[in-house]
């Protein structure tokens, strides 16, 4: 059954006897609404790929109205026509791992078993303090170059040279996603570093008394005395 669907043919749809029915819409090609036995209704559509039909559920009504559906349809259908999948690319995206939980990866299995225990406990720290709770719920590849431009600029305001480390953890941790195949491209490129002014170190007393004797026990010293 096909007719031009609006939101209130859809409002007024009746409950089916049996487990559901789906009434397409005329305009968009295996674009529907199927209501449920129960009354619940959400838009659909219809597609084939290599010859396989499949059905994508765009949204329940009325949280979705007619005219958002029928635009989404239209997205989706461009999609099948270029040979995309639309549901294989929905289930990539719900087992992508979000931020957080490749910071769990990243820490264990790239930080730690490569770095001393101090450095380590550097990256834990900006991870936790800083990484997971800005963008942590999000996935991976939602992640983009405005996100770690804000985070950047926000700590920036008390801290600007923790914000560039904050930056760098994530620009390392980004780099080692896109060589592991996680994602594609590091969102922490290209962000204007905070100015950092030099600092002058010297050596304390213990580190002095060490260099001291390393000379003196380097031969070429002793010929020099002689």
């Amino acid at each position: 059954m096909e007719q031009r669907l609006t939101d209130r043919l859809v409002k007024a749809m009746p409950a089916p006897a049996t487990r559901y029915r789906i009434v397409w819409d005329e305009k968009i090609s295996g674009f529907g609404v199927r209501v449920t036995k129960s009354g619940a209704k959400s838009f659909v559509l219809n597609y084939r790929v290599l010859g396989r039909e499949r059905r994508y559920t765009i949204g329940p009504y009325p949280a979705w109205s007619v005219a958002a559906a029928r635009e989404r349809a239209g997205v989706l259908r461009r999609m099948v026509d270029t040979g995309i999948d639309p549901m294989e690319e929905r289930e990539a995206r719900h087992s992508e791992p979000t931020l957080a939980e490749f910071c769990d990866r990243f820490l264990n299995e790239h930080v730690k078993p490569r770095n001393r225990s101090r450095t380590h406990q550097h990256y834990a720290y900006v991870v936790d303090k800083f990484v997971r709770p800005a963008l942590g719920t999000r996935k991976i590849t939602a992640i983009k170059n405005d996100d770690v431009r804000r985070l950047h600029r926000r700590i920036s305001e008390g801290q600007p040279v923790l914000a560039n480390r904050v930056v760098a953890v994530l620009s390392t941790m980004f780099n080692v996603a896109i060589r592991w195949g996680v994602c594609e491209a590091n969102p922490a490129k290209g962000i204007d570093k905070n100015h950092e002014a030099k600092r002058e170190r010297y050596l304390s007393a213990d580190e002095l008394r060490r260099v001291c004797k390393a000379l003196s026990d380097y031969p070429y010293i002793e010929k020099v005395r002689r």
